[in-house]
């Protein structure tokens, strides 16, 4: 939903930049790999985005296959201000959503902190939406990040 409709992305998660930057090299020496980018290059349609790197801020990647991303734009003097309230996002959800925050590292956008929640399914995600998200307390932190930083969009991934 939103923005990257009918993308495929492709995410790694590495402990530190030396083993990310080491999987990088490998990745573009592998045979498969390269096969893979050449087969690419014949569609004309496909376009290659990245690699971007970020950086975690707050909580921890989840399993859960739905992903709600809203990304905002925010100045780095206020970057801290917004990783503080974090913990009020997540005591203001659905104990079962998880929540995981990151900034970036290397991408065209470095104003941006973006924040993944998670779910079980779209059928979770809009429950969890109508009992939690628009919730006083939510609204609360919500209105309080918005002197931070502005809201640029918000879009849904699904595992595959």
């Amino acid at each position: 939903m939103s923005d990257g409709v009918g993308n495929i992305e492709v995410l790694g998660r590495y402990p530190d930049f030396a083993t990310g930057s080491k999987a990088a090299v490998a990745i573009a020496a592998d045979p498969d790999s390269i096969a893979l980018l050449a087969e690419r290059e014949k569609i004309q349609s496909s376009i290659l985005q990245g690699p971007y790197v970020y950086r975690d801020v707050f909580g921890e990647v989840s399993r859960q296959p739905v992903m709600l991303f809203p990304e905002y734009q925010i100045s780095r003097q206020n970057l801290k201000h917004a990783i503080e309230l974090m913990p009020e996002v997540k005591a203001a959800m659905h104990t079962s959503t998880g929540l995981f925050a990151v900034v970036p590292v290397f991408s065209p956008e470095m104003d941006r902190f973006i924040v993944s929640h998670y779910f079980d399914s779209l059928e979770d995600m809009g429950e969890k939406i109508d009992s939690h998200a628009i919730s006083p307390a939510f609204q609360a932190v919500v209105s309080k990040a918005s002197q931070y930083g502005t809201l640029l969009n918000s879009s849904v991934r699904i595992a595959i």
